[in-house]
């Protein structure tokens, strides 16, 4: 189902008469990974990434976003998604529940409810007509009005319940590249340069990373071809690395050899000394 998926996309892209390096500019994906795209291969990235890209795809080519995730998410399951037959159904099942009109009640309704109207207008008039029932009906007036005062009073008092709402996936990208940016200004006024480990990591390729120095929480970004972050630590960083081909590792000053691969994953310990390649993935804590 991802490989017709995939076609899909592709014929989308070919009907708007547009080149894989067209869109690759346009939309400032990687054009490695518009052709795996095409070509079924959606894990060259974590799935919250592979769907932003997606949206990205389809909106310069096209073709509705939304429309197109359903899609990708139904072709993962390996069902045919069909819209048509998703709303059809769904107009049966909503047709089902509403209530059949009764013969009687068409017939003799309207009558009925002349009656029934009379009756309480009659009764209503005589409950008024009493002056003790007209009594009681002020004492609880009243005692209502009180509990709504009261109600109105409480809640003045109460903050206003806060909603956060859910970040779409367009905006995802763009967020990843600025925080990590922020993250980094922020750290470079906690160390001494005397006393600290500044990592370089510079990006030829787009790499997923994972990282955490001993004094911060771990963070995860992606790096952009061209793009590089310090990061700094007083004693030692612990990394995963999505794509170790498409980065470098320079540790103050001193090249750092990882031998990296495209598309290879690598877990990495950096200390004064040097790097270590980890043959299993680390632990990551919070402090």
């Amino acid at each position: 189902m991802l490989n017709k998926f995939a076609h899909e996309l592709k014929k989308a892209r070919e009907k708007a008469d547009i080149t894989l390096q067209n869109l690759s500019a346009r939309s400032r994906l990687d054009i490695k990974f518009l052709q795996s795209m095409e070509k079924g291969d959606f894990l060259f990235l974590p799935e919250l990434y592979v769907k932003a890209f997606i949206k990205d795809y389809a909106k310069f080519v096209g073709i509705d976003e939304n429309e197109t995730i359903k899609k990708y998410e139904a072709a993962k399951k390996g069902i045919d998604y069909n819209k048509n037959k998703d709303e059809t159904e769904s107009e049966i099942v909503q047709t089902e529940k509403k209530e059949k009109p009764d013969v009687k009640e068409k017939l003799f309704g309207g009558q009925q409810n002349n009656t029934i109207q009379n009756n309480q207008f009659s009764a209503g008039f005589n409950f008024f007509s009493d002056k003790q029932n007209v009594k009681i009906l002020a004492i609880v007036g009243g005692v209502i009005l009180l509990v709504i005062i009261a109600l109105l009073i409480f809640n003045s008092n109460n903050k206003p319940e806060i909603i956060v709402k859910e970040k779409p996936y367009e905006e995802v990208r763009k967020e990843n590249q600025q925080r990590f940016v922020e993250d980094k200004k922020k750290s470079n006024t906690t160390f001494k340069k005397e006393d600290a480990l500044i990592l370089l990591i510079s990006a030829t390729d787009t790499s997923w990373i994972k990282v955490q120095s001993d004094t911060n929480e771990p963070k995860e970004f992606t790096l952009f071809p061209g793009s590089k972050i310090n990061i700094n630590s007083f004693e030692k960083f612990v990394m995963i690395i999505g794509n170790s081909g498409g980065v470098s590792l320079n540790l103050d000053g001193n090249e750092l050899n990882i031998s990296g691969k495209n598309k290879l994953v690598k877990y990495l310990l950096i200390t004064k000394k040097g790097i270590n390649i980890l043959k299993t993935e680390p632990t990551f804590t919070n402090n």
